[in-house]
């Protein structure tokens, strides 16, 4: 997690940050509590898209929290008039919209103690759903969002008829107190039985709303030691939780007291995992974990056959737009690909799997399975071993 305030300097910021090698993804807070009286000025606006290419450039995606506030003073550090608020919105639903490329995941709408939607004059239900207007009419089909909760979420969105899944959304959940207590710190209610759709509902309920908002679009946020909730429950809910909610991404700097917790806790399984810590376990399986699971070639007209099945093992489900190919290094050096499908890994819901073939003319070399984000061009690793940087390693073909 990196927080800069876009009035002060930015080169001080920039050479001061230290990237861990290992995250993939930053969760970026950036305040904007000195323009609390103004519109921000173009070089605000330019000083935002610096942070993002520096992010761009160290291959880290970004989630993005602009907020008035990064202390606790949310009503202090607000504008006055929801009227300002309103205008930042656009500006910055609308840089957004131009850097989409750049944005993983927006969270929040400005507003509350430390963005997350709460303790403010602009929290009532038609000044959140104002401002959500703004941002999804610039971002919706763009850029991933999220709000703080899910009954915030059901009061922004329409409810479906009986018997009708929830419609395409880009309207995400982050949950920045998942595990502090029994209602993750408010964000569920104590009973509500998922009737009522403006009502807080009860942590099982909650949770199965978040894992089918999740199906469409990426879930994640803050995970804390809750004493109570650690005496209570026993270490697997940590996974079932995770797993239900087919959460995307946690914040491993939030809470010290729970990684520890998470790295002495050992699982007790038959498979791999056996006496692997629950730290482990859990980072391995956020998002997408793709596994090829069995690989068989059969002879074809005019060619063979190749049959894999791919397995998601992970929490949640791949939300890029993915290309998939066979690769062959032939003995010649030469290295030829073969398109397999459209989007198929996106297609493989998490804890499910896909039987996949294609067909090629018969030759010699090393074959390989190759993925990347059809958008950015970025690789997508598989947990098996044999990656290389033509991708998976098969077998070979002699």
């Amino acid at each position: 997690m990196y927080s800069f305030e876009l009035d002060k300097d930015l080169y001080t910021f920039e050479t001061g940050i230290m990237l861990h090698p290992e995250d993939s993804i930053v969760l970026l807070m950036v305040g904007i509590a000195g323009y609390k009286d103004r519109e921000l000025p173009e070089e605000a606006l330019l000083k935002l898209e610096s942070l993002l290419r520096f992010f761009r450039e160290n291959d880290k995606d970004v989630i993005l929290r602009i907020t008035y506030d990064h202390e606790g003073k949310g009503l202090e550090r607000e504008p006055i008039s929801f009227e300002t608020v309103k205008s930042h919105a656009e500006q910055i639903a609308g840089f957004a919209a131009s850097h989409e490329k750049d944005i993983f995941l927006f969270q929040g709408l400005l507003v509350g103690k430390w963005g997350e939607m709460h303790s403010s004059r602009f929290t009532t239900e038609e000044k959140l759903r104002a401002l959500y207007e703004i941002f999804d009419k610039n971002l919706s089909g763009r850029v991933f969002t999220a709000v703080r909760k899910p009954v915030q979420w059901r009061n922004l969105n329409v409810q479906p008829d009986p018997g009708e899944s929830l419609a395409p959304v880009t309207l995400g959940i982050f949950n920045d107190g998942m595990f502090g207590s029994e209602s993750d710190l408010g964000t569920y209610g104590e009973t509500g039985d998922g009737k009522e759709w403006n009502k807080p509902w009860g942590r099982l309920k909650e949770q199965e709303f978040t894992g089918a908002i999740a199906e469409k679009v990426p879930c994640g946020g803050e995970a804390l030691f809750g004493e109570g909730f650690a005496a209570m429950h026993e270490p697997k809910v940590y996974i079932q939780d995770l797993f239900r909610q087919h959460i995307t991404y946690l914040n491993r700097q939030h809470d010290i007291k729970l990684i520890r917790y998470w790295e002495r806790q050992k699982i007790r399984d038959k498979g791999i995992w056996n006496g692997s810590s629950f730290f482990d376990y859990i980072s391995a399986h956020l998002g997408y974990r793709f596994f090829v699971k069995s690989v068989e070639m059969f002879k074809a007209k005019n060619g063979c056959e190749l049959e894999f099945i791919v397995e998601n093992q992970g929490f949640a489900r791949i939300y890029a737009r993915t290309d998939l190919y066979i690769r062959i290094s032939e003995e010649s050096g030469e290295l030829k690909s073969i398109p397999v499908g459209d989007n198929v890994l996106g297609m493989i819901d998490p804890g499910g799997m896909q039987r996949i073939s294609v067909r090629f003319p018969v030759t010699k070399g090393r074959v390989y399975l190759y993925a990347c984000e059809k958008d950015h061009g970025k690789t997508i690793m598989f947990a098996d071993q044999g990656m290389h940087p033509e991708g998976l390693l098969l077998g070979n073909m002699i």
